[in-house]
Order: structure tokens, then C-alpha cells, then sequence
């Protein structure tokens, strides 16, 4: 019988932590735990049940990397095409939170990257939650993105902003990962899936602080920087995550089945694991 290659890699929430030694028997072979969501007290609940009842499994560990987010509003608010509203980046988050909040709309929406308006410039196009909200730059001054809605849904806390036409100048390793760092490290996981990908350099510095560990990187490819650098990517990561969700948002999602295909291919050329 020829050797299983394919695992099943499953994303563990609150709801499946009691349900782990069934998914286990069912053909996992490895847990992801996302950083974005749940408290460390359920991420290491999780990580201690998954050892328990399967000290084979393996845990990948996904950190925040340098996604820009939506901060805190009042409640949803539904936003219609040919309105405008303002992306504020000079409102800072509360103590204790990394999320900027504002009590009213009048305010504007907050970002939680305060410098995206040094490389924002008119006619840049952002997404939010996934692409269900599209989004064109009209005006860019400090402080303030002015954007006309190309297409609205209801607009909530906390959601991902994507940026295609922004080439943002931010350090890989964001503040607000160094506990997750720290995190993967005490609860010694297998992996980290390091989210936003763009170059070498970016697994590079990861693998930097992580020498001597012993705990590998999957290179999540999720924008066009990772895209068009990823043979140089493979040569320095352990594992890739294709993460088509961001990636159909900040590419032509036509194209990503091609894409795929390619990279994966790659990837087994390399022998490298790909998810």
C-alpha cells in the first residue's frame, strides 16, 4: 500500500474542544489554533486536550501577522454604494486593547494601523470582511482615508481590511504578535503559520526568532507580494498555506485555481507540505 501523503488539518474553536478524540478517529491528524479569535486560556485548553488524547497530532498555531482590521464600533451599521465614509487612522485604542474605538459613527471608521494613510493615495480600492464591502480612496490627508462605497453590506468590529493597491511598509513582526510569539513558544507548538507572506526576508526574520526552538513555519500566501515571490518563499519555509479566502480578495479570483495548482505543484517538487 503506497504511503498516506494527505492529512486533515481542522481549525479548532470552543465548540470542537470536547470533540477532539472523535476528530482524531475520524482521520485528523493536527489541529489549527487562530490567534485572531478565542482567549490563550482556550488556545492552551485546546493544545492540552488535542496532546492528550492524541500525542501524535500536530499543532499549528496561525499569529496575526500584519492584517489590518476594522477597530471597535458602536454596533453594525449597514453602508450603501455611492456613500461616503472615513477611515481613520489617527485614533488609538483604548489600554488593555489593540483595537481603536469610537462611540458613533460621526467619528469615522478606526483602523488599527495608524501610518496606512502615509501610503494610501486616491483611487486605491479597499475590502473589508472578506470583500463583502469594496471601497475606493477619493482623498487622502492625515490622519483620514475619505473612500466612496463602491458596494455595502453591513460593516462590523474587528473585520479585516484588505488593502491591493496599498504596498504597506510594515515590519513583519507585528507588536501585536510578539505574545502570541511568546505563546507559541511556552505551549511549544509544531508549527507557525505566519499569515501575509511577502517575501523571503519575511520568513527570514521569523526563523530568527525562532532559532534553536525547533518549531517549523508555514508561509501563508494571501497577497500579490507573496504571489509573485513565492519560489523564493519555498526555498525558505517549511510548509505553505494557500489562504485563498484573503487571497480572492486581494487578486482575481478567476485566476486562483491556476495559481493553486501551480504552487502546489511546486511545493511537491520541493517536498514540502502544502495546505
Amino acid at each position: 500500500m503506497a504511503e498516506k501523503k494527505t492529512g486533515i488539518l481542522a481549525t479548532i474553536g470552543p465548540a470542537s474542544i470536547d470533540h477532539l478524540e472523535a476528530m482524531y478517529k475520524e482521520g485528523m491528524t493536527g489541529i489549527r489554533i487562530n490567534s485572531s479569535h478565542g482567549s490563550p486560556e482556550a488556545h492552551a485548553l485546546a493544545i492540552e486536550r488535542s496532546r492528550a488524547v492524541n500525542p501524535e497530532g500536530y499543532v499549528v498555531y496561525d499569529i496575526k501577522g500584519p492584517k489590518i482590521r476594522l477597530g471597535d464600533l458602536p454596533r453594525p451599521y449597514r453602508i450603501r454604494a455611492g456613500e461616503t465614509v472615513v477611515l481613520r487612522t489617527d485614533i488609538a485604542p483604548p489600554s488593555g486593547s489593540e483595537y481603536p474605538a469610537v462611540e458613533d459613527f460621526d467619528r469615522g471608521i478606526p483602523v488599527t494601523y495608524p501610518e496606512l494613510d502615509r501610503f494610501a493615495k486616491p483611487g486605491d480600492r479597499f475590502f473589508v470582511d472578506d470583500g463583502y464591502i469594496g471601497l475606493r480612496a477619493v482623498a487622502v490627508e492625515p490622519g483620514r482615508i475619505t473612500c466612496t462605497v463602491l458596494y455595502g453590506d453591513q460593516i462590523r468590529s474587528r473585520k479585516g481590511l484588505n488593502h491591493p493597491d496599498t504596498v504597506v511598509g510594515y515590519p513583519y513582526t507585528m507588536p501585536h504578535d510578539l505574545p502570541n510569539l511568546d505563546f507559541a513558544l511556552r505551549h511549544r507548538v509544531d508549527f507557525i503559520a505566519d499569515s501575509f507572506t511577502r517575501d523571503a526576508d519575511d520568513v527570514l526574520e521569523l526563523r530568527g526568532r525562532l532559532e534553536g526552538t525547533g518549531i517549523r513555519i508555514v508561509s501563508k500566501i494571501e497577497n500579490p507580494e507573496g504571489v509573485n515571490n513565492f519560489d523564493d518563499i519555498l526555498k525558505e519555509t517549511d510548509a505553505v498555506m494557500i489562504a485563498r479566502g484573503d487571497l480572492g480578495v486581494e487578486m482575481d479570483p478567476y485566476s486562483l485555481p491556476e495559481m493553486q495548482k501551480v504552487m502546489i505543484e511546486k511545493c511537491n517538487r520541493a517536498g514540502k507540505p502544502v495546505v
